[in-house]
């Protein structure tokens, strides 16, 4: 490779006449701004992820670009450029880790899965290899780039900004509701974090109205960010505010130039300023009605991730079972596109549900666990090398303003912002943010070779280029080749998204609608698993079910083979059976779905019910009680559990297990009811012929007889009112009047309202002379509707004229 001349790299060759803007530059120009807008502002066209159009609509532009630039002779024109992208560091470990992770594929369950993630980290790629291309041609329009940019994160904050306005009018319900143009609030808190780096390098590297400009929309995104609530970024604008104030306070210790102390003050100065407008907002006008943790300050969030009820606890377990996927797979992982499917193993040992952590919430470890440790260490890498091109220049002292180190600065700062969302999120399945590590990435290639054709000028060395047609003719055909197939199983993946989206709303909405041949046939050969995690055969299944096709359905599941460890597929099966009496298939495969899931309870009672009709009472009981053990929380359990002892007429069990399931579920009027089944069967049944017989002789009027028993059943039934009311009449005919108003106290205090017991109370009262006390009770039986208490409130109480 010789060295490329200065005015080549950066203008390209002129003609005499040429004028301002040449044709190509004006095209380089617009493919420039369509990977700026077609990955961000790509409509969903009614899919349920707006990701799917997103990649497809990139891919495509892709192979649009590539075939321009081969039709164009870009590549016969500028042989060093495609030679360079795959010799330098950065181009290197990135092109290692695609190749890594079509490794990768060697070690998949599902290939499917790793189809479509390869052509999503292909796209990536290309987009990277694509913009670079244009930046080695001339990296001044890395400078439109930036400028766009920094407009589309004043767009995005002020799009934040009248989005908390509507919060606060009560428009808007809630923080989470915040969206604007994206899908929703945490890809925009991503899109504005992301964004920032190119707000500095206008602070930092321009002038006048520009650097105020970066100023400016540097302070507003970093306000947005206070406003969109999320504490992953709230930490890593800490970490890199640290490390931009640090690095311009080291060279101006070192250059005394006051200029950096400067950019350091306003730096903070717009920290304070976002930090206080944010503050203000929060204190004095957020609505107090709508208070929850996305509407405290920020250190009260901070405070936030020790929950062990958070998110934050669910992204240390995906963290942790990763760790554990490594250690079984370290040299090539999973499989790209296998964490979901692979974690399900380890997951569904916990998970009760069916709501999956299908990303990691950390690029880092999911690439290490789909990868292997080669291919987590080749992403880092990446980070590593475009940070390191950059501080070698602080270390040999060059200026950090010429224009290779600002560009380079632009690099670093990008991939170190980006590297915090990576940390905590998934920033690799996103086209808007992957859209940006393409212009990171490529412009830290760029600057590489513009810095390495400067240091060859300046030291007169001169390299001779050799043809490599005989290189780039079958890596162009390969790539092309590539790029369409990517695109195409991106296509097919999107016209799936908007099957998806019509399943998923009928399944939120508790009833499936559409029939069932219409969703067969809007689902392509990719993907066979939803964005949700659930395989598309169960989606398939749900609807012929639904339709009582229960052999249909049977028979799409048995082919399923997207995943080992989804206990969906044999409880989906073990259900059809169940519909069509089958009911030996139906235990088979609902045992199967227990080992694979032990805390689902739906299919913990279809499993018990299953070994009831089979006689195995045993067995449904021993299955409730292991589940049980597990999760003491699902009061259903408790309920269905107790049931089964009822059945077999095993009280003193079933009263045990309501009694054990009160602590936990104090306020299930479900279990109070079944407690208090059950007490009547213990602790009445078998008093009641007792209390029959008492009953018997007080209507014989043989009321010291009557009043034998009841003492005697009251002893054993401490509180039956029916007990007292009888006996409070029995001693009222016996006319021990203060004994007759204690018991229909008791009888009214553990007992319904009984206007009848309450005007006796009060016939009492008059006897024993307490006529106020007798008027009330007259008169509380009168409001009820007694006649006699009427009668007698009249007749003892209204004073006659």
């Amino acid at each position: 490779m010789k060295t490329i001349p200065k005015k080549q790299v950066k203008q390209g060759k002129k003609t005499k006449k040429s004028p301002l803007i040449q044709p190509v530059e004006f095209i380089y120009g617009l493919i420039i701004l369509a990977y700026i807008f077609v990955p961000t502002f790509t409509p969903n066209w009614m899919s349920l992820d707006t990701n799917t159009p997103k990649f497809f609509m990139t891919a495509s532009l892709n192979l649009v670009v590539f075939m321009y630039f081969l039709g164009s002779g870009y590549f016969r024109k500028n042989p060093s450029f495609y030679t360079w992208f795959f010799t330098n560091p950065v181009g290197m470990a990135y092109t290692a880790l695609l190749a890594v992770t079509l490794l990768s594929f060697t070690q998949a369950v599902n290939h499917l899965e790793s189809v479509l993630q390869f052509t999503k980290v292909f796209t990536v790629f290309a987009s990277a290899f694509n913009i670079a291309m244009i930046l080695m041609h001339d990296l001044r329009y890395m400078r439109l780039i930036i400028i766009v940019m920094a407009g589309l994160l004043a767009f995005d904050s002020i799009s934040v900004f009248a989005d908390i306005n509507k919060f606060i009018e009560g428009e808007i319900k809630a923080i989470t509701d915040i969206k604007t143009v994206y899908s929703n609030k945490n890809i925009l808190a991503s899109a504005i974090f992301v964004k920032l780096p190119f707000a500095l390098f206008l602070l930092v590297f321009e002038k006048k109205w520009l650097k105020s400009l970066g100023w400016l929309t540097f302070t507003m995104g970093v306000a947005a960010t206070f406003f969109m609530a999320t504490r992953a970024f709230y930490l890593g604008l800490s970490v890199l505010s640290v490390a931009f104030i640090g690095y311009h306070l080291a060279i101006y210790l070192r250059k005394k130039d006051n200029s950096m102390a400067v950019l350091a003050g306003a730096y903070i100065a717009s920290l304070v300023l976002a930090y206080g407008l944010f503050t203000y907002t929060q204190t004095n006008l957020y609505p107090q009605a709508k208070k929850n943790r996305h509407t405290e300050g920020v250190i009260q969030q901070m405070a936030t991730l020790k929950d062990p009820e958070s998110a934050s606890s669910l992204r240390l377990d995906a963290w942790r079972w990763s760790l554990q996927l490594i250690k079984e797979k370290p040299l090539l992982g999973v499989g790209t596109g296998n964490w979901k499917v692979e974690i399900l193993k380890l997951e569904n040992q916990k998970n009760p549900g069916f709501i999956y952590l299908y990303k990691t919430h950390n690029d880092f470890i999911e690439i290490t666990t789909e990868t292997g440790i080669f291919g987590g260490l080749l992403f880092l890498s990446i980070f590593f090398l475009v940070v390191w091109n950059f501080l070698k220049r602080f270390i040999r002292k060059k200026d950090e303003a010429d224009t290779i180190g600002k560009y380079m600065f632009i690099a670093a700062g990008g991939v170190a912002f980006y590297s915090v969302d990576a940390m905590f999120n998934f920033p690799a399945d996103r086209p808007e943010i992957t859209a940006l590590f393409a212009f990171f990435v490529a412009t830290a290639i760029a600057a590489a070779l513009h810095d390495k054709n400067i240091e060859n000028s300046e030291q007169g060395t001169v390299v001779s280029v050799k043809p490599i047609s005989a290189v780039w003719i079958p890596l162009s055909a390969a790539g092309i080749i590539i790029m369409a197939i990517s695109t195409w199983i991106l296509y097919l993946n999107f016209q799936s998204s908007k099957t998806q989206r019509i399943v998923y709303q009928e399944i939120m909405g508790g009833k499936l609608k559409e029939p069932s041949e219409k969703i067969l046939a809007g689902f392509p050969l990719i993907p066979d698993v939803s964005v949700w995690g659930e395989s598309i055969a169960t989606l398939k299944a749900r609807y012929l079910i639904n339709e009582e096709k229960h052999q249909e359905a049977i028979d799409i599941l048995r082919y399923d083979f997207s995943s080992p460890w989804d206990a969906r597929r044999e409880f989906f099966t073990a259900m059809a059976y169940n519909n069509m009496k089958e009911y030996d298939s139906a235990m088979h495969y609902s045992e199967l779905a227990y080992q694979l899931k032990p805390n689902y309870f739906r299919n913990v009672q279809l499993l018990a019910s299953l070994y009831e009709i089979k006689k195995e009472d045993n067995k449904a009981s021993e299955l409730y009680n292991e589940f049980l053990d597990r999760n003491k929380s699902e009061s259903q359990a408790w309920l269905f559990a107790s049931n089964v002892y009822i059945k077999n007429e095993e009280y003193e069990k079933a009263s045990e297990l309501i009694e054990e399931a009160i602590q936990y579920h104090k306020w299930d009027t479900l279990i109070k009811k079944q407690q208090r089944f059950l007490n009547h069967k213990l602790s009445i049944e078998p008093h009641l012929p007792k209390y029959n017989q008492a009953v018997e002789l007080y209507q014989n009027k043989k009321y010291s007889q009557a009043i034998t028993l009841l003492n005697d059943f009251l002893e054993k039934v401490s509180d039956h009112s029916g007990a007292f009311q009888i006996r409070s009449f029995c001693f009222y005919y016996l006319k021990d009047y203060p004994k007759s108003i204690a018991d229909a106290n008791r009888a009214l205090e553990i007992g319904p309202p009984n206007a009848s017991l309450i005007n006796l109370r009060g016939v009492c009262k008059l006897d024993l002379k307490d006529k106020e006390g007798a008027c009330k009770d007259f008169a509380k039986a009168k409001e009820m509707g007694n006649d006699s208490g009427k009668t007698n409130y009249d007749r003892f109480c209204v004073e006659k004229e």
